[in-house]
């Protein structure tokens, strides 16, 4: 690992013990602790609990403004009402039938509405 100047790594080390704490338990599961590279750092990343909005609230107490938005797949911020509702009205329908589904065959029209020569639509998992 490479080492901060002091004494901002003191005051790093200072306001993080959480993270430390968890980013220990992290390494002892994932490569590094993280199976994510963007987001690693020397001595250790923060540990995010959770995000509201345009903002990201570590496991220490500290709130950050979230500039990466997740590689901006996140436009619309953390936990935006709308797509909230959205997604807990999916999930209160069941995710996962083991036949066609109405859900599915409307989505396949959408796409066969938008995608010039896309006639037909399978979904299928991907393992790699």
């Amino acid at each position: 690992m490479t080492t901060m100047r002091a004494p901002i790594a003191e005051v790093y080390l200072a306001r993080t013990p959480d993270s430390e704490a968890l980013m220990t338990r992290a390494a002892a599961v994932m490569p590094g602790g993280s199976t994510r590279t963007v987001g690693w750092f020397a001595p250790y990343p923060v540990v995010f609990d959770h995000g509201n909005g345009a903002f990201l609230y570590d496991v220490d107490g500290h709130d950050y403004v979230d500039l990466f938005g997740n590689g901006l797949s996140l436009i619309h911020g953390h936990c935006y009402p709308p797509l909230r509702a959205a997604a807990e009205a999916v999930l209160a329908r069941g995710t996962a039938c083991s036949g066609a589904s109405l859900q599915q065959i409307e989505f396949a029209e959408i796409l066969r509405q938008r995608i010039p020569g896309g006639e037909l639509t399978r979904f299928a998992g991907s393992s790699g």
